[in-house]
């Protein structure tokens, strides 16, 4: 078995967004997780 190349995997689900996050309705739900995973490195 090899190793995973990354020890942790994030995964976010944007409910209501289709193909596009962007222009989304809920776009602001995924920005501020965005945020805050990059805030935690």
């Amino acid at each position: 078995m090899v190793p995973p190349s990354s020890p942790s995997v994030t995964v976010h689900v944007q409910p209501g967004s289709a193909h596009c996050h962007n222009l989304a309705t809920t776009r602001v739900a995924m920005w501020d997780a965005v945020l805050g995973w990059a805030a935690a490195l």
